[in-house]
């Protein structure tokens, strides 16, 4: 099933490829597979299609997390919660395990 979405995320972006939520679509799907270089990649790009965004930022943080580099992973966790402090309020007191801690 995620292979058909990738492909179908793939398609999609080949007709529009500077569509910041279809690539993040890609991007999610991706880091499903477990390709998080692949993901890293589109995320970067995502975030600078749509920089104010969120949740495209917190992705990014979640991305670099799986891929070992804590120090982007809470810079980007960081800058998402600067842009909507109220939204990303359970960054500073996450549910064990399910997200991260940060300024412990």
């Amino acid at each position: 099933v995620l292979r058909g979405a990738e492909r179908d995320a793939n398609a999609a972006l080949k007709l529009r490829s500077e569509n910041a939520v279809e690539r993040f679509g890609l991007a999610v799907v991706q880091l499903r597979l477990g390709e998080v270089k692949m993901a890293l990649q589109n995320l970067q790009l995502v975030t600078t299609l749509a920089e104010d965004d969120p949740a495209f930022h917190y992705t990014l943080g979640y991305a670099y997390g799986q891929s070992g580099d804590v120090y982007r992973a809470e810079s980007e966790w960081r800058y998402a919660e600067t842009l909507d402090p109220q939204y990303w309020m359970e960054l500073r007191d996450p549910v064990s395990t399910c997200a991260p801690r940060i300024g412990l």
